[in-house]
């Protein structure tokens, strides 16, 4: 489900970036800002890093309630289908897709959650495991320079 959403992310804020680049009109600029921050918001939730992790909690939150998820989803699907281009209408569609998906996983298995926040904390004790270790070196290396 993650690498899904990265992948749909990833497509919607190049999608956004391409869109500006080629369209001079200020309403698509307007709307390629609005999906460029809605692909980098499903983006940086999907990373799963604990710094990033808290802030969207505190003011995404609606991303944790798959309802809310789904109708975000669907708000982005049509930014995207109201470029009236084709690739936008595939993203569009895909987003919608993965909307479903989204849904219907979080509700069939509400352990994939647990599983997933399990995985994530894994994930920070390594990183704060390998972040101790080079501060160590760092601190010890800069003692015996001078």
């Amino acid at each position: 489900m993650r690498l899904i959403n990265l992948g749909v992310s990833i497509a919607v804020v190049a999608f956004s970036v391409l869109m500006t680049i080629n369209i001079p009109s200020s309403q698509y600029w307007v709307l390629a800002f609005y999906s460029a921050c809605g692909g980098c918001l499903i983006c940086c939730l999907e990373t799963q890093l604990r710094f990033i992790r808290v802030i969207i909690a505190m003011n995404f939150g609606f991303l944790f309630n798959p309802t809310f998820r789904f109708a975000y989803y669907i708000l982005l699907a049509t930014i995207c289908y109201s470029f009236e281009n084709l690739f936008g209408k595939i993203l569009a569609g895909c987003l919608v897709g993965v909307a479903c998906y989204n849904t219907y996983i979080l509700i069939k298995y509400p352990a994939y959650r647990k599983m997933r926040d399990t995985i994530a904390k894994e994930e920070d004790e390594r990183i704060n495991a390998q972040l101790r270790d080079r501060v160590r070196k760092e601190a010890t290396a800069n003692m015996f320079r001078r």
